[in-house]
């Protein structure tokens, strides 16, 4: 594959030979539990930076009508379906339905109480935010006990008061609240809650869902202190605990007679 190549492309080719079998490795995720392979599933959060260096070496590749380039047009076709799942790109519009409803979903980390932002108004400009907004359901994690957001013309559902902490999810409802209930995650403050609500005649259901965070800081000072190995052993163990927390979901969902909406 490699005969008549300069060394230069030879080099290249290596690269993409490397870079092409890690997001062959990427598609296989989707069929294996993290609990099985936890440090394999680190390699999802890299998929967009695998599909760009594919592609980039399709371009390459095919600019210099080298057959190098089936190799990754290969490996993409062989994962559309899979990235078409991940990644969808159109130019339609969707019409608005009549039928159709507004759900809006923030996580308002405790309103700062750990002086996330220099900002002192936080709770504040969230409020204004939601209530400019007028979306006819809001879910809302980390909602902070101690400091109720009333909003005006919502019914609203929370269950921060599980094991006394001081944050939780909520839901606020423009439409009436028949039903509602909370998932308990196993060794984690983390949970689910869910509202069955009533929409004209029919009733749907919507959970509220907070999985377990990798506590990674976006910034990049954070990441440069970050020990690169304890940052993806960190990772391994957050997505076999997100996995856990999935299939008490799911095992939730089989039970309801509704149709369902998922938020967070």
């Amino acid at each position: 594959m490699m005969k008549g190549l300069k060394l230069y492309d030879k080099i290249l080719f290596l690269l993409n030979s490397f870079s092409g079998i890690l997001l062959l490795l990427s598609y296989l995720l989707q069929y294996i539990p993290p609990s099985k392979f936890p440090l394999l599933s680190v390699l999802s959060l890299g998929v967009p930076l695998l599909l760009i260096i594919n592609v980039l070496f399709f371009v390459y590749w095919l600019l210099k009508l080298k057959r190098q380039v089936l190799l990754s047009l290969i490996i993409l076709l062989v994962g559309f379906k899979y990235l078409s799942s991940l990644y969808n790109f159109s130019g339609e519009e969707s019409e608005s339905e009549v039928n159709s409803i507004s759900i809006l979903n923030y996580n308002v980390r405790l309103f700062n109480a750990f002086n996330w932002s220099p900002s002192k108004t936080i709770r504040e400009d969230i409020v204004e935010f939601l209530e400019t907004k007028q979306p006819d359901i809001i879910t809302l994690q980390e909602y902070r006990q101690g400091i109720p957001v009333i909003l005006e013309d919502y019914f609203d559902y929370n269950a921060s008061y599980i094991k006394n902490i001081r944050g939780g999810q909520v839901i606020y409802s423009k439409f009436p609240i028949v039903n509602a209930g909370s998932l308990e995650f196993p060794k984690t403050f983390n949970n689910a809650i869910f509202v069955d609500l009533k929409i004209k005649q029919d009733t749907v259901r919507v959970y509220n869902l907070h999985l377990q965070s990798t506590g990674i800081k976006p910034d990049v000072e954070s990441l440069k202190k970050e020990d690169s190995q304890n940052l993806i052993i960190g990772l391994a163990s957050t997505f076999k605990k997100q996995q856990v927390q999935a299939e008490i979901l799911l095992k939730h969902m089989k039970d309801c007679p509704y149709k369902i909406i998922i938020s967070g």
